[in-house]
């Protein structure tokens, strides 16, 4: 079983708690936020270049009840 690898490639990286607000990328490892890796061989790139990458979002439009 291989993991699945994410590599969000520029895109505006706003991070609240480490203060950060700047263009970069952001790696995933099976759901996991990692450190940037040496080789990026194996990662699917997503372009974000015009996208905001930020934690703790939802759509809470999608959790309100239908009309029934």
């Amino acid at each position: 079983m291989t993991a699945e690898r994410i590599w969000l490639s520029g895109g505006r990286v706003v991070d609240p708690v480490a203060g950060n607000d700047a263009v970069g990328d952001v790696f995933v490892v099976d759901g996991l936020v990692v450190a940037a890796p040496a080789v990026r061989a194996g990662f699917d790139r997503l372009d974000c270049s015009s996208l905001w990458v930020m934690p703790g979002f939802i759509d809470l439009h999608g959790l309100l009840p239908t009309d029934a």
